[in-house]
């Protein structure tokens, strides 16, 4: 075994390259631009992710916001052809506004929130109103990043008393199971479509929101006894639970955890939302970062392609990813430079391969996402992997 700077460990393997092939997004999605369309069940969410991403040393966001109650995606494109959505400056524009809508080009990030109650046999027209959104906003900015927001029904779904407006139904946390894969065709929908070197992705809110209720029911979550108690009535969730839903957006939108930010989140025209207690911010906090990590469509790994270059048959392997102070590398590694890169493409460290197996400690960086680059001699970068270093 070989030590270098008393922190490597080398051993030689050969794989298939894994390239990215736009490590420059990674940077764009620490000081985003967001242009949220939404409803009710989205309202504040930007607000409280700002103040969030204010409290994190790594990361900046901004939002623009048209918000209409109720509105589904065809009301929302409607704004469009009779220009009447009443702005309200500096964070509240029409998509359609040539300053400061989505027209703008201004924008890196736009997120789509679909009415409830939705179901199969009306998701078509989802299908239509968010393919007139994508190309609107592909051709305003070719490399914004897209996603739709997974929402949820009222609290009464299958029961005698029901949701306004729904259809016999699922009780609800069976529903949120059940209705993943609607809303996950509509992004399939897209994606398809379009093959966009960005994938539309999917911010799991419901799914959140299924896993917490797991948690409350498992007794593990401070304070809380009953979904009920972050709901203001059977749809809408109270200061507290809109909190952790803007965890999952964070992380989502971000990559990167939220784990041991701020408790108290600010209203974007003054005042304090009512927060979580500490306790319960963090659990909210963990719980959304697992969610976000381990959905597979919210895209954190969006940026990892496979590139066959000719070389050894194989794999590049980083393990345990996500890790907590250690993570080793199988993979083409002798006489190649191996970095540790921040979002912003800083390099915090720079080992040589000598060997054949490289174990590194991280136990001093702050938790976040990382890139772990491998160039040549010759300066050229052949692979780039994402590491997630947990708190």
């Amino acid at each position: 075994m070989i030590y270098i700077s008393g922190m490597v460990i080398l051993k030689k393997i050969s794989f298939s390259i894994v390239f990215i092939s736009f490590l420059t997004i990674a940077a764009t999605s620490q000081s985003p631009r967001v242009f949220y369309i939404g409803h009710s069940l989205s309202d504040q969410i930007p607000d409280m992710v700002q103040s969030l991403s204010n409290d994190h040393p790594n990361v900046n966001f901004s939002w623009v916001y048209q918000s209409i109650p109720g509105a589904p995606l065809r009301w929302q494109w409607d704004r469009k052809i009779n220009r009447d959505f009443n702005p309200i400056p500096p964070n509240y524009y029409g998509f359609y506004d040539e300053n400061f809508g989505l027209a703008s080009g201004d924008f890196d990030v736009l997120v789509l929130t679909e009415s409830v109650p939705r179901y199969q046999q009306i998701i078509d027209e989802t299908y239509a109103y968010a393919d007139s959104f994508y190309r609107f906003a592909i051709a305003a900015n070719p490399e914004i990043r897209i996603y739709l927001y997974e929402d949820w029904h009222c609290l009464l779904s299958g029961t005698p008393t029901g949701c306004d407006y729904d259809v016999n139904s699922l009780p609800w946390r069976q529903r949120l199971t059940a209705d993943l894969p609607m809303w996950e065709s509509v992004v399939d929908t897209l994606n398809a479509r379009f093959s966009p070197e960005v994938p539309v992705c999917l911010i799991p809110g419901g799914q959140g929101l299924a896993a917490l209720y797991d948690s409350i029911q498992a007794g593990v979550v401070p304070g809380l006894t009953s979904i009920g108690q972050i709901f203001s009535d059977n749809i809408h969730l109270t200061d507290v639970g809109k909190y952790f839903i803007a965890c999952i957006h964070f992380a989502t939108i971000h990559g990167t955890t939220p784990y041991g930010l701020t408790a108290q989140t600010q209203v974007w025209w003054g005042g304090d939302f009512t927060p979580p207690s500490q306790d319960l911010a963090l659990k909210f906090q963990e719980i959304a970062w697992n969610v976000a990590k381990n959905y597979r469509n919210s895209c954190l790994d969006r940026s990892v392609n496979l590139v066959d270059i000719g070389l050894d048959d194989g794999q590049i392997q980083i393990f345990p990813n996500p890790t907590g102070d250690v993570f080793e590398i199988e993979g083409l590694l002798h006489d190649y430079n191996i970095e540790i890169l921040d979002v912003t493409g800083s390099v915090f460290r720079t080992f040589q391969s000598v060997g054949e197996r490289i174990q590194i400690y991280i136990h001093d960086l702050p938790s976040g996402m990382y890139f772990v680059r491998v160039s040549n001699k010759s300066a050229q970068t052949i692979s780039v992997q994402k590491i997630i270093k947990l708190p």
